[in-house]
């Protein structure tokens, strides 16, 4: 937190990633950061980018793959409004480095958190309601205040990006893909 100016005292809240206000849902996030003037929001963007309004936050433009690691040990949960996701690799990297994801349930996000425990972190859009997401989002920043309730979500990300997709799980599966397909076709 030191090395971005940011109070190690303070609460943090990042997002990674494409700065893409309607897919990525960042009209909700932008408000959201604006009435959340306790949280410290650290963005790390794909482009430059001006927000007003935020009274705590720290932007940090291109920032490159290697130093992705550090930027998610300065927060203490991540966050992904988005309305459509493929894969969502910010989400995985979030968790993999213990930092919990409020998440709408869109790419992997239902896949990881099928999880009790995790679950927890997803905001149902029934129908991309404004008022119900930002009221859904706020109660979940407040729930990850309890610290103790924090560590324990934070271990369990951990655990469930370990268990599906560490490189030894890839190298199994991948393995395993290739033998299915030769045993289909094999090669002459």
């Amino acid at each position: 937190r030191l090395r971005y100016g940011i109070d190690p005292q303070s609460f943090v809240g990042v997002f990674t990633g494409r700065w893409d206000i309607p897919h990525k849902g960042l009209d909700l996030l932008i408000s959201i950061m604006r009435e959340r003037q306790d949280i410290h929001w650290l963005i790390a963007p794909d482009r430059q980018i001006n927000l007003k309004g935020i009274k705590k936050l720290t932007i940090l433009p291109d920032v490159r793959y290697a130093e992705l690691p550090d930027v998610y040990s300065a927060a203490d949960f991540s966050i992904q409004l988005s309305r459509y996701e493929s894969f969502g690799f910010s989400f995985v990297e979030s968790l993999s480095c213990s930092v919990p994801v409020i998440s709408t349930p869109v790419g992997i996000a239902s896949y990881i958190y099928d999880d009790p425990l995790l679950s927890q972190l997803i905001v149902y859009a029934n129908g991309y309601q404004t008022e119900k997401i930002v009221a859904d989002v706020h109660s979940k920043i407040e729930r990850l205040k309890d610290r103790h309730y924090l560590e324990i979500l934070a271990l369990r990300c951990r655990e469930r990006v370990e268990k599906e997709f560490s490189l030894q799980v890839w190298k199994e599966r991948m393995r395993h893909i290739l033998q299915s397909v030769l045993e289909i076709s094999p090669c002459k």
